[in-house]
């Protein structure tokens, strides 16, 4: 065959795959196959075009029942002699022109079928920053206790309304410090002496915007009425877009997304997790961590693809979700706080400017008001984690006091290819 003659699987992509799956093939990285011409690597993992439709066609249609039994492998681990033992036979075909050195540069890369071959491992086991173990469930890492909270989610939060305001970010980005800013923004005609009765001032930000799948369905026994919660109801998640609850995506609810410098989240992450270890554990080596980081292994990380996941859903629907940056919050808050008022709604009026509103919403939500009221240096949430574990520093640019110049050249070379390429940047 002449060299520039389109291949089966190149007349496949162009000629056979629906559109919907040609624009995501477009869009995906790409590499030499094993034993066809192009491995796609979709959420993380390296498939040829077949598989690749099989897959995204059994993620949307594909229903499981009680008693179904899966055999799960990665490639050439005994999948054969596998399903022989279930009384299954399957004929496995290895192609012969492909030499042993080329396969196996290709195979230390991460590059083959069903690869990487660590990371496919590691999606079913792997060692976690706070709890004895992380699962990577649609492509993101979580916790047991917060996997069984996403599955709960997804499965009951049936009910989004197009008045809900959610907020999205991944641990140790100022969760907390959007919290306390909105639900004061939102409150702020419930509570106008914001210094004297305010529920800030008594209840710790996590207690008064719940997360969807660490509070309000964590109990995969109890589904929660959230009907008698007022409108507008304020929820909170550390979800990637892609697990977002169905009702969540249809409707017109608002998402605020907050995401931070990775360098100074992974050292808040680091810090939090190590002061949240059970005594008589050993916490967690700031090189060991910096690695799984880097590897995509972090509670709801890899973070890259969180942002990227909303960054680009912000660009295709700017009217539903708000891309916000800590670094932004911290230089600009008055600018920031109005912008945020706006976009769910709610403005301030030029009466409430004059008379500074603004300026009592930013002071009651600081991190010097807040890490000092008693509520959150002795206070702990229903799940055991104490209040002030989530004030540490909230300043940016302290990453620079724990990595090395190597460490920081590194995390900027992932952020710019993981994220430079479609636009976006810290």
């Amino acid at each position: 065959m002449a060299e520039d003659q389109p291949s089966l699987l190149q007349k496949f992509v162009q000629d056979e795959l629906p559109q919907e799956l040609r624009d995501l093939v477009s869009n995906l990285p790409m590499e030499n196959g094993w034993a066809e011409k192009h491995l796609y690597q979709y959420q993380g993992f390296w498939y040829n075009p077949f598989i690749l439709q099989a897959l995204v066609t059994l993620q949307k249609h594909f229903h499981a029942n009680d008693n179904d039994i899966f055999l799960v492998s990665i490639p050439k681990s005994g999948t054969t002699w596998l399903k022989a033992l279930a009384f299954s036979i399957v004929n496995r075909r290895i192609t012969d022109n492909f030499s042993l050195e080329d396969a196996f540069e290709m195979f230390c890369k991460g590059v083959s079928p069903g690869g990487p071959f660590w990371d496919h491992m590691l999606g079913y086991w792997n060692e976690g920053w706070l709890a004895n173990h992380l699962h990577q469930y649609q492509g993101f890492w979580y916790f047991t206790r917060q996997l069984q909270g996403v599955l709960s989610c997804q499965k009951h939060f049936n009910n989004s309304l197009n008045s809900d305001i959610l907020i999205v970010t991944t641990p140790k980005s100022g969760t907390t410090w959007l919290k306390a800013w909105t639900f004061a923004l939102l409150n702020r005609h419930k509570y106008p002496k914001m210094f004297e009765n305010h529920p800030l001032l008594t209840k710790n930000p996590h207690f008064l915007v719940p997360f969807l799948e660490l509070d309000l369905y964590n109990d995969k026994d109890l589904v929660p009425d959230l009907n008698s919660i007022p409108s507008p109801r304020l929820f909170s998640t550390h979800l990637p877009y892609v697990s977002l609850p169905k009702s969540v995506i249809d409707s017109n609810c608002k998402i605020l997304y907050l995401c931070r410098n990775p360098k100074d989240t992974f050292i808040s992450l680091w810090h939090f997790t190590n002061k949240l270890k059970l005594d008589g554990t050993s916490t967690n080596s700031l090189e060991d961590s910096f690695k799984k980081f880097c590897n995509g292994v972090s509670i709801c990380g890899p973070f890259w693809e969180h942002v990227l996941g909303y960054w680009k859903e912000s660009l295709d629907q700017p009217k539903k979700i708000m891309l916000m940056r800590y670094e932004e919050m911290k230089k600009n808050p008055s600018f920031v706080l109005k912008e945020l008022a706006r976009f769910v709604g709610c403005p301030f009026s030029k009466e409430e400017e004059d008379e500074g509103v603004i300026d009592d919403i930013l002071k009651l939500c600081s991190f010097k008001i807040l890490s000092n009221l008693e509520v959150n240096k002795k206070g702990k949430l229903s799940s055991g984690e104490e209040h002030r574990a989530f004030f540490r520093l909230g300043e940016v640019g302290d990453s620079n006091n724990y990595l090395t110049a190597e460490m920081i050249e590194q995390l900027d070379i992932i952020t710019e290819k993981k994220l430079g390429h479609y636009g976006f940047r810290f």
